[in-house]
């Protein structure tokens, strides 16, 4: 959500207007990193995408988010 939320170049109010998680595999150790990145950002909507790592770097998680830009 953050990265959509800065993908139009300015910090614009959204809401999720759709979500979609895909789960691989477990989540084995104590850590975890999420990468999040917008994909491609129109003038009402952007599509995101998020990542999840276990901490050997394994991805464990993603999902796709369509966002609305709400001003």
């Amino acid at each position: 959500g953050v990265a959509a939320i800065y993908a139009s170049g300015e910090a614009r109010p959204i809401v999720t207007r759709s979500a979609a998680a895909h789960y691989l595999r477990p989540l084995k150790g104590s850590l975890m990193r999420a990468e999040g990145r917008a994909i491609k950002a129109g003038r009402h909507l952007c599509l995101a995408r998020a990542e999840l790592y276990d901490d050997e770097g394994r991805l464990c998680c993603t999902g796709d988010l369509e966002l609305f830009y709400t001003d």
